[in-house]
């Protein structure tokens, strides 16, 4: 066995050492909670094709099927088995399908030629995006992790994890539709991802600010071994002023290769009052190997509509996607404005009918990288057991 597999195996292995010394006491599995959930969306493209290699400009999508098992296993642990049974593409490329859509096009034209820059990019897109389909059928764990705390202050979690980069979910109907956080290309892996690895987190006192410290395999989806054996450093430090939060990332790929691949960021959120929240987040990705500069930012919010309908709440996105990737293929006759940013504009209504079910609609719209219209339509069904 590789030493670099020390996020399963470490991980298990001390579940196990832990539970057993739990039984000696009093059965474990009383704080234990079993549940499953599964999501179910409508996706509509009024302009084309969801994606060049897929034909539909309408699916019906069973975007995620989770098996959840979680609880204590001490006084001072606990875990989470958190298997995805069943994973779509777009759940995977969330907000980035949009655009694979126009890089996997490239040289797509009969008769075209492709200059040596449209070729190297055409090739590294291709590789990273079939990657990620390919595995849209492979049992995963967003998260399978021991989570021990041995303060107050100051925790460690091992097994796969959620790169602590920004913010893991955002308040659209998708939960992941930033562009930027689901960009596979321009270092490699993606912002929002879980890996095998481990995370150290801690308070600083009794202040208001935290920190994460990660190092993970570095894999673009889910494996349990390190493939190139080599690590990647995540850092999230952030704090609080009175309805403000706030804090900077840097994710450094490939420590081997310290400097060439990296990504930095800064993040937001204000509590405007009990009903609207803002929040957002602006980051610089560089890929000095693959020549690869990639530039965004996005601002959303959430506002509780409680009072005309219990349940009810409205969300608003917006995001600016500027990259190499997108200016590698652009007509020489282009006369938008932003040419080389893809602009992304949504909005939606979410309800929740209980507690276990959600139900909500999304549409979005904006410009593509040479200002045509993007229109896009999705309806989902939530449902937790």
């Amino acid at each position: 066995m590789r030493p670099c597999n020390l996020g399963l195996t470490v991980g298990l292995g001390c579940l196990l050492l832990l539970c057993m010394g739990r039984l000696q006491a009093e059965p474990i599995w009383q704080d234990w909670l079993l549940s499953s959930r599964f999501e179910l969306i409508q996706y509509s493209n009024f302009g084309g094709k969801i994606r060049e290699v897929k034909p539909e400009e309408n699916r019906l999508y069973f975007s995620n099927v989770y098996l959840n098992l979680e609880g204590d296993i001490g006084d001072n642990s606990d875990f989470i088995l958190e298997m995805q049974a069943e994973t779509s593409d777009l759940y995977l490329l969330g907000g980035f399908v949009t655009i694979a859509d126009s890089l996997e096009g490239i040289g797509s034209d009969e008769g075209e030629v492709l200059n040596e820059r449209q070729t190297q990019v055409s090739e590294l897109v291709r590789g990273h995006l079939q990657n990620i389909t390919r595995s849209e059928d492979d049992i995963k764990f967003e998260r399978a992790n021991i989570d021990y705390q041995f303060s107050d202050s100051l925790g460690m979690k091992v097994g796969s994890i959620r790169i602590p980069f920004g913010f893991w979910d955002d308040y659209s109907l998708l939960r992941n539709l930033s562009a930027g956080k689901t960009d596979p290309v321009t270092m490699g892996v993606q912002l929002r991802r879980a890996d095998m690895g481990a995370l150290l987190y801690s308070d600083f006192g009794v202040s208001t600010y935290k920190y994460e410290l990660a190092l993970v395999y570095g894999e673009e989806v889910f494996e349990v071994t390190d493939s190139d054996s080599s690590r990647d450093l995540v850092m999230k430090v952030g704090g609080r002023v009175n309805k403000l939060d706030f804090g900077m990332n840097t994710y450094l790929r490939d420590m081997d290769n310290m400097g060439d691949v990296y990504a930095l960021g800064l993040y937001y959120r204000y509590r405007w009052n009990t009903r609207l929240t803002i929040l957002g987040e602006s980051v610089y990705m560089r890929n000095e190997t693959e020549r690869l500069h990639t530039r965004f930012s996005y601002v959303q919010g959430n506002y509780d509509l409680g009072d005309s309908i219990a349940g009810l709440r409205w969300n608003f996105f917006l995001e600016s996607y500027n990259s190499d990737l997108l200016k590698v293929d652009l007509d020489e006759d282009v006369t938008y404005e932003f040419a080389g940013t893809h602009i992304q504009l949504s909005t939606g209504l979410m309800y929740a009918h209980t507690r276990n079910i959600d139900m909500g609609v999304q549409y979005i719209s904006g410009a593509d990288e040479e200002g045509d219209l993007i229109s896009r339509f999705t309806a989902k069904l939530d449902v937790r057991f």
